[in-house]
C-alpha cells in the first residue's frame, strides 16, 4: 500500500464482484487448481476502516521523535549497552 502524505490518491478502477473479469487463464482449459487468483478487489468494511485509520494517523510521531532526540542529546544512545540492546532487538525481530 502506498500512503500519500498529501492525502490525494489516484482513482483505481477495480472490477466489482458482480462484474465478469475477463481472463485468458479463466477462459482456457486450464484446471482450476492451476489458475491464478481472480483480479477482483473487494473493499470490506474492516479494510475501509483500517485505511481510514492509517490516513488519519500522523506521518511522524512527534512524541517518539522528541524522545529519540533527547536520548541522542544526552548521549544515552552512544553507549555500548545501547548498541548491544539495539542489536539484540534487531536479531529478535529477524527471527520472528
Amino acid at each position: 500500500m502506498n500512503v500519500q502524505p498529501s492525502g490525494v490518491y489516484p482513482n483505481l478502477s477495480r472490477a466489482l464482484p458482480s462484474q465478469k473479469v475477463s481472463s485468458t487463464v479463466a477462459d482456457s482449459a486450464t484446471p482450476p487448481a492451476a489458475m491464478s487468483p481472480p483480479s477482483v478487489f473487494v473493499m470490506t468494511e474492516q479494510l475501509a476502516y483500517l485505511i481510514a485509520m492509517v490516513r488519519q494517523s500522523p506521518e511522524i510521531r512527534e512524541d517518539a521523535l522528541a524522545k529519540a532526540a533527547a536520548l541522542l542529546q544526552s548521549g544515552e544512545l552512544l553507549t555500548s549497552q545501547a548498541a548491544a540492546e539495539t542489536a539484540r532487538k534487531i536479531l529478535d525481530e529477524a527471527s520472528t
